[in-house]
């Protein structure tokens, strides 16, 4: 009973005396709904206090209500300390998808992660949606990928995988595998593209399946004594800083 309704209700849900499980009734079933029903009666005259209290401040029609598709800022934990010196006390913008009450509910518009935040420390975001996502791209650290080059290392160790990356106002550069680049279009572009990155077009559970069947499958491509040339890259890392 305490791990289901806590403690502070014990004394509302004590078996009948001398009483084993097995021989309770009906009779105290119903003594359980009466004590429940008055748990119930407590709890709601608390919260429509509560409501009472909350309303006088700011009545229910001047309360802010986000509409699905309106861009919001998110306040950090004004109790915390910020991440850094330089970083805003607001997250975002995120992009509201119900409002229920007093819980929003949100997608980041870069990184899509679906996050509920209480009405109270949200705000409008006043800009166009351009102008949201490019503040969204560099509160999560994110530039945008004007096109990947090349990749290294066994893409059946995804998370030890290097891309060769050109961002926006930057050189190419070597980046490892994450869950962020994962979720990119470039990416997916990429990896359906290049035939050796075959596996890496499903998650890792997927893969390993996918793996399994390939394996399975007849090989119809090829024929003995035609000349294949296999990159160097799918024997592993080691093989290939012996090449570099």
């Amino acid at each position: 009973m305490d791990a289901m309704f806590g403690s502070s209700d014990g004394p509302y849900l004590t078996l009948p005396e001398g009483t084993l499980p097995k021989e309770i009734t009906e009779k105290w079933i119903k003594h359980l709904d009466a004590k429940l029903q008055t748990i119930r009666a407590i709890s709601r005259e608390h919260q429509a206090k509560i409501i009472d209290s909350r309303t006088k401040v700011t009545p229910i029609e001047e309360q802010n209500i986000y509409n699905p598709g309106e861009l919001v800022l998110w306040q950090r934990d004004p109790t915390k300390p910020l991440p850094n010196k330089l970083a805003s006390n607001f997250k975002g913008p995120y992009e509201v998808m119900t409002h229920d009450r007093n819980d929003v509910t949100c997608r980041h518009i870069v990184l899509k992660n679906v996050e509920i935040f209480p009405v109270n420390r949200l705000k409008m975001f006043h800009g166009t949606r351009d102008d949201g996502y490019r503040a969204a791209m560099y509160d999560a650290n994110q530039a945008n990928i004007i096109k990947i080059h090349a990749w290294r290392n066994t893409p059946e160790e995804r998370s030890f995988m290097d891309f060769l990356i050109e961002f926006e106002n930057r050189k190419p550069e070597w980046t490892p595998y994450s869950q962020d680049l994962d979720a990119s279009v470039p990416y997916g572009e990429y990896v359906t593209r290049e035939k050796p990155l075959f596996l890496l077009r499903f998650k890792k559970i997927i893969a390993d399946k996918q793996r399994s069947e390939l394996n399975r499958r007849v090989i119809t491509d090829v024929q003995p004594q035609v000349r294949v040339y296999v990159d160097v890259r799918r024997w592993g890392e080691a093989w290939y800083d012996q090449m570099k």
